[in-house]
This record gives C-alpha cells, structure tokens and sequence, in this order.
C-alpha cells in the first residue's frame, strides 16, 4: 500500500428531482390480486418474526412493515371498490 499512487477521488453532483418515469412495457399489478399477495405478505412476516424472536429490532420492523402492508391492501381494495361503482 506504501507504493501504490494516489488517486484522488471525485465526486460527481446528484441529479436533482425525482427521475423521469420509463415505460417497461409490464404491465401494473392487478389490484383484484392484492388481497392474496398482502396474505402472503403477512405469513412471510410472521414466520421471519417467529425465527428471530429475541431479535428487539427486528420485530419492530416486522410490526411497521405489517402495518404498511396492511394500509396499502386497505387502500387498494377501496380504489377497487370505487372503480368498480363508477363502471
């Protein structure tokens, strides 16, 4: 390391702003099959949480995950609801 040449370091700007959005060509995430994938969410949750149980931090994050998960199905499942009232 004694007689490797330095180099020096640059550091480059960020780009400011959130990123133009790209067409994947996928096609989005059917909200009629959330309820099944959050189920799946749930289960998942459990069982890390389960295997880790003395693990304080963990848990925590298993608890904020599931409510996130649990929003987001609340949330989707209503603007399925509304959709399908609108049709």
């Amino acid at each position: 390391m004694r007689d490797a040449r330095r180099r020096e370091l640059h550091s480059e700007l960020l780009p400011g702003g959130p990123r133009s959005p790209a067409d994947t060509r996928r096609t989005p995430f059917p909200l009629k099959h959330l309820a099944p994938e959050m189920r799946g969410v749930n289960f998942a949750l459990e069982a890390i949480s389960e295997r880790v149980a003395d693990d304080e931090r963990l848990q925590r994050e298993a608890v904020t995950y599931r409510a996130i998960a649990q929003d987001y199905m609340k949330y989707g499942l209503a603007t399925l609801k509304l959709r399908e009232s609108t049709d």
